[in-house]
């Protein structure tokens, strides 16, 4: 699979540079926090911000690091925009699904939701197609624009607000109807010309064709670089260092 290859090719780049930059610091390994400043993590790494509102104005947040962020194209999606829509969009837990609340000390109905909180400076997106169970392939055509705007799916108030513009570089295409088999091709771009690379097969192509590709996976570049690593907002931080944070806020309605 080529997701799976790739996140185990970054990941072993990413362990020999933790263990090189370990020594060089005479020490035996590196924290986390240090890990995700390395140049796999500035050039691929992203952070997500989960949080959980309960009634009682109660909320936790939860930042995780990604270096390629799935999407779900199941129920009826098809579009990349659409997909986001879906990723982001907040659910309610009631009922037999309500939400233990750690400052109330109760089970309350809640609000969970999903949002980016930093946005990586070469995003790299992985469809759901394949199912794990079985050897399904979910098909289904789904658009992607050649220019994305990311600040629609930050959280409101991500450090991460400015400048969140992207613009598709490559993707990767399975052909097959089924999981267990298949042959992968690409479209990358370079200037302003985009190639199909099939193999030792490369040819040029235009735009068109690529945004008619039934694709797997995109990879699209920021249009203004960042440097996060170096920036030291306070939110920022926190969001770096991947650690749990729980805030206690209350609404206007419930002060």
């Amino acid at each position: 699979d080529a997701h799976d290859f790739l996140v185990e090719w970054l990941d072993s780049i990413q362990v020999v540079m933790a263990k090189e930059a370990a020594i060089s610091e005479g020490r035996k390994k590196l924290d986390q926090r240090s890990e995700e400043t390395s140049l796999i993590w500035q050039i691929f790494g992203g952070y997500t911000r989960g949080e959980v509102r309960c009634e009682c104005g109660f909320v936790s947040k939860t930042f995780q690091g990604f270096l390629t962020l799935e999407l779900q194209i199941s129920h009826g999606i098809r579009s990349l925009e659409g997909a986001l829509d879906a990723y982001t969009e907040s659910e309610e837990l009631s009922g037999d699904n309500q939400y233990k609340c750690d400052h109330c000390k109760r089970k309350r109905d809640a609000e969970v939701s999903s949002m980016l909180e930093i946005g990586p400076n070469v995003l790299m997106i992985a469809l759901k197609r394949f199912s794990y169970f079985g050897f399904g392939k979910i098909n289904t055509q789904v658009s992607f624009p050649e220019t994305l705007d990311l600040s629609p799916y930050m959280a409101e108030d991500s450090e991460d607000r400015e400048d969140l513009g992207y613009s598709l570089h490559a993707v990767i295409v399975h052909i097959s109807r089924f999981s267990s088999a298949g042959h992968y091709i690409a479209f990358v771009k370079k200037g302003d010309q985009w190639f199909k690379c099939d193999d030792s097969s490369i040819t040029p192509v235009d735009v068109g064709t690529v945004l008619r590709q039934n694709v797997y996976m995109l990879m699209y570049r920021r249009d203004k670089i960042k440097d996060h690593t170096t920036k030291g907002g306070e939110k920022e931080t926190v969001a770096r260092d991947s650690m749990e944070e729980e805030a206690s806020t209350k609404s206007e309605e419930s002060s």
